[in-house]
């Protein structure tokens, strides 16, 4: 997989890691590691890019250390991979990787699939009509 864009040092405090959770087509990020009260700002890129697609809202640390993000992509989001780029005091800057896929499976029918399929079975089950239609006409002109 590509590598999430690099922070811009290592100013971030020991322990600041980034986990990524999928439920439905919604994403949810969990940054810990922080002081509590630490505001931090993410941003979600598609890679390898490092030009924001969405910038998620702002946020502080509980007291645990710990802030959540959201993002759910639009219809229209490109599936590959992506990364969430969360930034923080003194510019401590970490990033996580993921695969957004939109609901389409890399290995399973994609909906365009689907549509020729149909067609398919559409114009075999009309020449079937038309073949035994025909058998029927000329049997009756006998």
């Amino acid at each position: 997989g590509q590598q999430p864009p690099p922070g811009p040092g290592d100013s971030c405090p020991a322990g600041v890691t980034i986990t990524v959770a999928k439920a439905g087509s919604a994403y949810g990020f969990t940054a810990t590691g922080y002081t509590a009260g630490d505001q931090l700002s993410a941003a979600i890129v598609q890679l390898p890019s490092t030009t924001p697609v969405a910038s998620l809202t702002t946020n502080y640390a509980n007291s645990a250390g710990q802030v959540n993000f959201s993002w759910t992509p639009s219809a229209t989001t490109a599936a590959g991979n992506y990364a969430i780029v969360v930034t923080g005091p003194g510019n401590c800057t970490k990033s996580q990787s993921f695969q957004v896929n939109n609901g389409l499976s890399n290995t399973g029918p994609r909906s365009i699939t689907n549509v020729l399929g149909l067609i398919g079975l559409l114009a075999l089950g009309l020449g079937g009509i038309s073949l035994v239609g025909r058998t029927c006409y000329r049997r009756a002109e006998r």
